[in-house]
């Protein structure tokens, strides 16, 4: 039997998911993890149909009313939850390495929202999505927000419900 922790990906299936977070206010720290998460950003903001930009999340992950975490596999398996930060600030220093994806949390009046995630292509089908949430909803509960939220496709409403997420509104948006 595996952990939850552990990510089910060929040909590492022993991998772990090490999640660490960019701090606010930062541009050595945001400057290098925004070339890595950029395509991915621009990506999302495309599918929002306008909704938001680029250059939006870039200006509230600096100012901190978002936070970003980064994803990495951590390919020896000996990661440890209680040390990810030390760990992440090694990945950073080559930071397309192992990139897994990206999750950012925005804060709203009642609620941690998590604004967007973004998973690489060649781990869609794993099980990253999953730990991740894990991770970032026992980060929200350490934090006192009484509820985490989030809006996506349609798509992936199966997989969230999985997670414990339970559907509350669906948001339609036209181009004019």
């Amino acid at each position: 039997m595996t952990n939850g922790n552990v990510v089910k990906i060929t040909p590492d299936p022993e991998a772990k998911l090490i999640m660490g977070l960019i701090p606010c206010a930062n541009r050595l720290y945001l400057g290098v993890a925004w070339p890595i998460i950029q395509p991915g950003v621009a990506e999302l903001a495309q599918e929002s149909l306008g909704e938001w930009d680029e250059w939006r999340v870039f200006r509230e992950v600096y100012g901190g009313t978002m936070q970003l975490y980064m994803g990495y596999i951590d390919k020896t398996n000996t990661a440890q939850e209680d040390k990810f930060q030390e760990i992440f600030v090694e990945k950073l220093k080559t930071p397309e390495t192992d990139y897994v994806g990206f999750l950012i949390l925005q804060f709203l009046e009642k609620s941690a929202h998590i604004f967007a995630a973004y998973v690489m292509p060649a781990y869609r089908s794993s099980n990253v999505l999953a730990i991740g949430f894990k991770y970032i909803e026992n980060e929200v509960r350490k934090m006192g927000a009484p509820y985490i939220s989030l809006s996506t496709r349609p798509d992936v409403s199966g997989a969230l419900q999985s997670l414990g997420f339970r559907a509350q509104y669906m948001t339609y948006r036209k181009k004019l």
